[in-house]
């Protein structure tokens, strides 16, 4: 109430300030003046905010008296009295780790397995399918290169020629590729090729999905997995055991009914290749009638090559106009039972065998 003195109880305070003691008061007054301290609900210690922000727990504190008891010149920053809190960072520091259990690390040893045994056939997959994209890059160019040699030689297919001048089979004179592919420790016999001037590297010849060796060299790799489709201008060189099969053997792409439909490069079994002749079973035949008989009765004939399985179970193939396929087969794995070749072991086995006879140029000009 204004105008009241300050014995009345209804005086002002002055304002407060620290005092060293760490307490908030009024300022000192002249001797023989009477002041008023601030009542004790107000008279909080600034250390004791200070302290309440980084107030360990009981458990934290006993752990810290024991470290101070126990360590030998080493004084834990805080009050020195037995109770009392201590600064964060020492909480912080004198901290223990947990570490894992057994079982903890077994569950997670478990989990890590677990996760690697659904990954690991995905992983297998993917690069399963790069390979075979890879394989399928290399028919493709080697198939462009077949249609670029036919182009320039007014339609006249590269040579496919196969002779056996040192006891094995292998390609010889002008064939579009040299050599015997299980046999070659070089690549000089695709570079000898007429076809290489329209490839210029010899990494297309290969299919990265096969592993199989040079004979006689474990460590070396082939350099050759694919042939070309033996009914395409094919010719045996000197050799009176083999007959040339006059009507299977096309020269010009005008005597090609569908080269859509037509098989041209494809993936050879790798103990099956061996020139550059993937042979199409069926035997010579001398007139139509012959051929069409021996195109329909498949079961009397043999496979004189395997086609490859290394894509799942299936072989890429290119075909006349340029395009690639990818067939699976319904048998596998198919097995080279003999040099001479063998007659397919099953009906699944027939199936196969039927599909690439269906899938080349005789069929297509003795049935379409």
């Amino acid at each position: 109430m204004q105008g009241q003195s300050p014995e009345a109880g209804g005086s002002l305070r002055e304002p407060s300030i620290l005092g060293r003691d760490g307490f908030h008061s009024v300022p000192e007054q002249p001797t023989g003046t009477r002041v008023e301290r601030v009542p004790t609900r107000f008279r909080v210690p600034l250390r004791a905010l200070t302290e309440m922000a980084t107030k360990v727990p009981k458990t934290e504190r006993a752990r810290a008296n024991a470290s101070q008891k126990t360590t030998k010149g080493t004084k834990v920053p805080g009050r020195a009295k037995s109770g009392t809190w201590l600064p964060l960072l020492s909480s912080v520091a004198i901290r223990e780790s947990s570490a894992f259990t057994l079982i903890e690390l077994l569950v997670v040893m478990v989990i890590i397995a677990l996760l690697a045994g659904l990954l690991l056939p995905a992983l297998g997959a993917a690069r399963n399918t790069s390979r075979s994209a890879v394989c399928q890059g290399n028919l493709r160019q080697l198939q462009l290169a077949w249609l670029s040699y036919a182009g320039e030689n007014n339609g006249t297919m590269v040579p496919n020629e196969e002779g056996r001048p040192f006891g094995f089979w292998e390609g010889v004179r002008y064939s579009w590729v040299l050599g015997n592919a299980q046999r070659d420790a070089t690549p000089e016999n695709i570079r000898r090729g007429r076809l290489y001037q329209h490839v210029g590297d010899p990494g297309p010849y290969h299919c990265p999905s096969d592993r199989s060796t040079v004979t006689d060299q474990p460590a070396l790799t082939r350099f050759r997995s694919y042939s070309l489709n033996g009914e395409l201008n094919y010719w045996i060189i000197a050799d009176a055991e083999y007959g040339l099969p006059i009507l299977q053997a096309f020269h010009t792409e005008s005597q090609l009914r569908r080269p859509s439909a037509t098989y041209g490069f494809l993936d050879v079994k790798a103990e099956m290749i061996d020139s550059g002749i993937f042979g199409l079973p069926g035997p010579a035949a001398q007139t139509e009638e012959e051929l069409r008989r021996n195109l329909l009765e498949l079961r009397a004939n043999r496979w004189l090559h395997l086609p490859g399985e290394r894509h799942n179970g299936g072989a890429n193939l290119s075909f006349l106009d340029g395009h690639v396929e990818a067939h699976r087969w319904k048998y596998t794995p198919k097995m080279a039972i003999s040099p001479s070749g063998h007659r397919p072991v099953n009906e699944r086995d027939l199936e196969d065998m039927r599909w690439l006879v269906q899938h080349g140029a005789a069929w297509q000009r003795a049935f379409e």
